[in-house]
């Protein structure tokens, strides 16, 4: 749909703003990936509920700060395909005081590893971007390791290449036995590799901070969890079963995200404004915080599993058979607007 790619829609499903901004989330700078005060006394806090409160008796010594340490390592590079065995090696020097660290609050050692498995993202994703320039030659037998029981970190970059190699022509094939051409299938490959940088460039503190304390709160028993404030409201509407919004099923297509379908009774589709294939090329700034590519899946599953139950009127009059409601603000919420 060509109109699609000309409209610039701006929504604000829970928030009200003003201003707009680019609907790719920004990438966070590797200067803003430390500790916060407040995550330092969260830890704290964390340490004492677990310590009066849960089931299991924590006993904060070394060797259960190790099994943190790993299952961190684990929940960020499950297939031992980014970290290099020196990388371990490090961390393993650093992470020998990490049960004095948590009970004081202390977080630099699993920042610190966020920073470098970010950067060895980056170089993997730029090997794999550049094998896909070349050709593979498949009339030979290669064994690729899928089972992270059976892998090991590896000692160098050669390995990681070759490694890396391995994977790159497993997903060419893959497609390849599905009847795709190679052009389409280079083209894929690319933007999955691209998207695969991407995401981990979206990280924020917020986001490495709920990855390290999963693996704190999960080494003690897998059924106790931590929840970032959003991860914490997305799981808040799921239980609840009720959500205000536009009714739109979202899902990410690459850098942006598009409208899959709209719900009955909704906003969007009272509008006439949205159509499913639109893009969103800018997004209210607050929401768009709020939004990163890898939980595109889980909006698009709220917003097909139930209909809005709380459906906030259009105050501009924009929308057909919608009174605007008297006590909205002057300036349209949840509307489409074009823009030239």
């Amino acid at each position: 749909m060509k109109q699609s790619f000309n409209r610039v829609f701006f929504f604000a499903a829970l928030l009200v703003a003003t201003t707009t901004s680019w609907a790719t989330p920004r990438p966070v700078p590797l200067s803003e990936l430390f500790p916060g005060a407040g995550q330092t006394k969260s830890v704290v806090v964390i340490n004492k509920v677990l310590e009066r409160y849960h089931y299991r008796k924590v006993n904060l010594d070394d060797e259960f700060a190790q099994q943190v340490f790993e299952k961190y390592l684990e929940a960020l590079d499950p297939s031992r395909a980014f970290f290099q065995a020196h990388d371990i090696e490090r961390f393993e020097t650093g992470s020998r005081r990490l049960a004095e660290q948590l009970r004081s609050g202390d977080l630099a050692i699993a920042f610190d590893v966020f920073r470098v498995y970010r950067m060895r993202v980056d170089e993997r994703v730029a090997h794999a971007l550049q094998l896909l320039k070349g050709q593979f030659d498949f009339n030979r037998t290669l064994f690729y390791e899928v089972d992270p029981k059976h892998k090991k970190w590896l000692d160098s970059e050669a390995e990681l290449n070759e490694l890396w190699r391995k994977r790159v022509m497993n997903d060419f094939l893959t497609l390849r036995l599905a009847s795709k051409p190679d052009a389409e299938i280079r083209e894929r490959l690319q933007k999955r590799y691209d998207g695969l940088a991407r995401r981990i460039h979206q990280f924020k503190g917020d986001d490495i901070f709920q990855t390290f304390i999963n693996a704190y709160t999960q080494t003690l028993e897998p059924h106790t969890s931590f929840m970032s404030p959003d991860t914490s409201v997305n799981f808040d509407i799921s239980m609840k079963l009720s959500l205000e919004g536009i009714g739109a099923v979202l899902r990410g297509d690459n850098e942006y995200t598009v409208v899959q379908s709209t719900v009955a009774g909704g906003p969007a589709r009272e509008s006439g404004q949205i159509h499913s294939g639109d893009q969103m090329l800018a997004w209210d700034k607050d929401w768009m915080a709020q939004w990163k590519m890898s939980s595109a899946g889980a909006w698009k599953m709220w917003w097909t599993k139930f209909v809005v139950p709380k459906v906030p009127w259009c105050a501009c009059n924009c929308c057909p058979k919608r009174p605007a409601r008297r006590t909205a603000p002057a300036k349209s919420r949840w509307c489409a607007t074009k823009s030239n």
